[in-house]
Order: structure tokens, then sequence, then C-alpha cells
């Protein structure tokens, strides 16, 4: 199963996949593993290999991918009540905090180099899909404090149970781009700058 593959089975799903490289240290995934254990969220972890990608900055997946569908978060939250979906975003969040530390090196080739100053996190994101099936990615500045990335997952979690009012027109990749804003606490669309 390629990539594509998994991320299309991802979407749809009941269960909560962690897509994490080999380069991110253990003390920074296992207590999430460990807190999704403990509530029994379903899931799945997977590591991959490092590897080379070419395109813009925006939809270049990051060392850490939480595939997080709509038809998991309303499973779960069944399951487990409120309290236990609380937990589950704050150990998310967790995961954000602790990746914020993590220094990725960006090589680049030919002179189109890296933005320096990209304000994202190249080592977290999370993908979704909104309701009408496209696929949306969220990303997390890297400035953000630990408070605020408890913010932004609790209004992207709020987001995803209600996606229909997000612009359905066309856009690179058919992927809508989302981004947390810290003055304002809340989710907007983002136009990649090509």
């Amino acid at each position: 199963m390629d990539e594509l593959d998994v991320i299309q089975k991802m979407y749809f799903a009941t269960t909560l996949h962690i897509q994490h490289g080999r380069i991110i240290p253990s003390s920074v995934i296992k207590p999430f593993i460990d807190e999704c254990e403990r509530l029994s969220v379903p899931f799945e972890a997977e590591e991959s290999e490092p590897q080379p990608y070419a395109g813009i900055e925006e939809y270049i997946p990051t060392a850490i991918v939480i595939f997080l569908a709509k038809p998991f978060i309303d499973a779960f939250l069944k399951k487990a009540g409120e309290d236990g979906y609380e937990q589950f975003k704050k150990a998310l969040a967790g995961v954000l905090s602790r990746a914020k530390a993590i220094h990725l090196k960006v090589i680049t080739s030919g002179d189109k180099k890296s933005d320096p100053d990209f304000p994202f996190s190249r080592i977290f994101s999370v993908y979704s899909k909104a309701t009408d099936g496209t696929p949306m990615k969220f990303l997390f500045p890297h400035s953000l404090s630990d408070s605020e990335y408890e913010i932004a997952i609790d209004t992207m979690t709020t987001l995803l149970n209600d996606t229909s009012g997000l612009n359905s027109g066309r856009r690179m990749g058919s992927t809508i781009l989302m981004e947390f804003s810290s003055s304002t606490k809340s989710w907007t669309e983002r136009s990649a700058i090509i």
C-alpha cells in the first residue's frame, strides 16, 4: 500500500492513524501513544523513513502526521465521553509542545531555497477531511505557546464537526490548507503562495 492509499484510507477511518519519521525521538511521540492506549483510543502507529519531497512547502508532509477523521472523533466521543475526549485533545497538544523543540534541517537543491522564516511547524500537522470529502491539512505555527496549542487542537476538532462553511473553490492539489491564528484563536483557510 503506497502513501496515497494510506491517506485515502485514513480520511474515512474510525481509527486514529499516527505516522512519524524515524528521526522523531520516542520522548516526543511515546507519551501520546501511551495516553491513547490508556484511553482505549483505537489507533495505528507507523514509523517512516526520511525521504526527499519536492513541492510547495505547505503541502510537504511533516515529520509527525496525525490523521484525524470526523468518523473517528464521533466514534471516540461516543465511547469515551467528554472527559476522555478532553484528555485525548490535551495529549495531542502535548505532542505539539514536545515537537517544537526538534530542529529539522531542510536541504534544497538548485536556486529555489526553502523559506527560513516559514511560519509553520515542519515537524507536526494534522490531516482530515471536510464534510464534502475534500482533504484538509492543519498547519500549526511553531511560535505558539503550550496553552495556544491546546486552544488550536480544541478549535480544530470543533471545526471538524462542521466544515460545511468552507469555500469549495479550486485549490492547489484539492487540499484545503488551514492555519491557526493566535490573535483570533481560530482556523482560517490559507492560500498557498506559488
